[in-house]
């Protein structure tokens, strides 16, 4: 019985790292490798930096953003962050005020 505990004690904190450390630097790794692989010319990025542009070129490791008309920068591609998805536009007050007087008629 002794033995059986003592295992069980070894193996907790050995259980808890795994979960908490090293599962979730995997996801993180995973997603960032996908990332990479998914820029495609036009998709407006962040960079790690906090950099914002529009993707205009790809090579292998590196990625050129075009950050202002005429200005573009090239990054390894790791260094990209995050995509920004495309936002629609909102309606405005007026907008949603003239939808919601033709849906009562």
């Amino acid at each position: 019985m002794s033995d059986v505990l003592t295992l069980v004690v070894l193996a907790l904190p050995l259980a808890f790292i795994w979960l908490f450390v090293v599962r979730p630097t995997q996801r993180r790794s995973s997603a960032a490798k996908e990332l990479s692989r998914s820029l495609q010319p036009g998709q407006r990025v962040m960079t790690t930096s906090g950099l914002f542009g529009v993707v205009a070129g790809l090579d292998d490791e590196t990625v050129r953003l075009e950050v202002a008309e005429g200005v573009t920068l090239e990054f390894a591609r790791r260094a990209v962050a995050t995509v920004i998805p495309e936002q629609t536009p909102d309606p405005g007050p007026d907008e949603a005020a003239g939808q919601s007087a033709e849906s009562a008629d």
